[in-house]
């Protein structure tokens, strides 16, 4: 029995592995063709059925049948060249020229306030353009303005100002311009956006005397407000460039005018002391109650350029479709909750940033958290805050 279990398991075995003749076989053949198959590729992997080309046709193919191929393209050259602002036509000196490079001072600011009180309609006419330029828009004739100087703008309406713009419009909007200096990344203007805002508050602020309303008086006030309208109204337009130029300029200005309504606020909460302090119908009680009018007065009328600010650009720029549009309301929110803490940070104000928070933009949602930011780091926020 056992002699005949190794006889089956001897008789079993070939059928599990290959004879030694065939494996001798299949190696003297490989061994024969070794040499004819070492430019081949080797069984398993992809070929491709067409050669690399370096440069020019493919001369292994049928150009009949096939086309020739392109030519690659260099790696260097597949780099994405960096976007460059439109460039404009800025004469040299000129007001955008002086902010673009950060030149301005506290002399142009008050020269510009000067000529506001002495000939509004002209000089008006002359910062509308510089808003205008720095949107990148050029009149048809580089030597005339895209508003004629001689355009009085005080009491136009938006549509007024729209008709009033229209070839101006038009030609931004066939040219396509989709960078202008505003939003240039070049060396020498990227902090264009920094000096226009800069620019904007010093107005605001000298406008307004620098706390020293009786420095200019009502017609400070006027210019300001003159000027509120017309920004307010070039913030509505359909093109972008213009939006974010002219957005960006009443909300500095809108800054300026909460901290001059902190500061006046102080003023009469320091002038019912005195009055609490004088005998009523004397000489200094009257020169105090006469103060006190006129302290009043700036301070309504401060009041109600702000409301005017939030409520026809604040409300409808935070959600526009323009991400630097938005960017701007986001840090401008900042800024403004900030300077006023104590009649400012509330719920309906802090809303929106927080909205913004959750904007689908980086660079929105960064903006939002720097404002919070901001709030938060002013040293009185706790008591504000419990006030919530």
């Amino acid at each position: 029995m056992e002699g005949e279990r190794k006889s089956s398991r001897a008789t079993k075995k070939p059928q599990f592995y290959a004879p030694p003749v065939e494996v001798a076989v299949v190696r003297q053949t490989s061994d024969a063709e070794s040499d004819a198959e070492v430019s081949k590729k080797p069984r398993g992997k992809k070929v491709k059925s067409k050669p690399k080309i370096v440069g020019g046709a493919n001369t292994d193919t049928d150009d009949s049948d096939h086309e020739p191929a392109a030519k690659p393209v260099p790696k260097k050259s597949r780099a994405r060249a960096p976007v460059k602002a439109k460039e404009t036509n800025v004469p040299q000196g000129s007001l955008l020229d002086k902010v673009m490079t950060g030149k301005f001072g506290n002399r142009e600011v008050y020269k510009s306030v000067e000529e506001l009180k002495d000939n509004k309609v002209e000089e008006v006419a002359k910062i509308m353009n510089f808003v205008l330029l720095s949107a990148g828009a050029e009149s048809g004739d580089s030597s005339s303005p895209c508003i004629a100087l001689d355009q009085d703008l005080d009491g136009l309406e938006a549509d007024e100002i729209s008709d009033l713009l229209s070839d101006t419009i038009h030609r931004m909007d066939e040219e396509g311009v989709k960078h202008y200096p505003l939003q240039s990344t070049n060396k020498t203007t990227r902090n264009l956006r920094t000096n226009y805002r800069a620019y904007w508050l010093d107005m605001a602020n000298e406008l307004r005397g620098n706390g020293d309303y009786d420095k200019h008086g009502v017609a400070g006030l006027e210019a300001l407000s003159l000027l509120v309208d017309t920004l307010v109204s070039l913030s509505g337009m359909f093109v972008t460039n213009i939006r974010d130029t002219a957005t960006e300029a009443v909300l500095a200005i809108a800054r300026s005018m909460t901290l001059g309504c902190v500061d006046l606020r102080g003023r009469l909460a320091t002038c019912d002391r005195q009055l609490a302090t004088e005998k009523s119908g004397s000489s200094r009680h009257q020169a105090i109650v006469k103060n006190r009018g006129r302290v009043d007065v700036a301070h309504k009328r401060l009041v109600g350029m702000g409301k005017n600010v939030y409520q026809s650009v604040l409300l409808h720029r935070y959600r526009d479709t323009a991400e630097a549009v938005r960017a701007s309301c986001a840090y401008h929110m900042g800024e403004w909750i900030s300077s006023d803490v104590l009649e400012v940070l509330k719920d309906e104000y802090l809303k929106y940033i927080g909205w913004l928070c959750s904007e689908r933009s980086s660079t929105v949602r960064l903006e939002a958290v720097l404002a919070f930011s901001k709030i938060v780091q002013v040293s009185s926020y706790p008591t504000c805050f419990a006030l919530l």
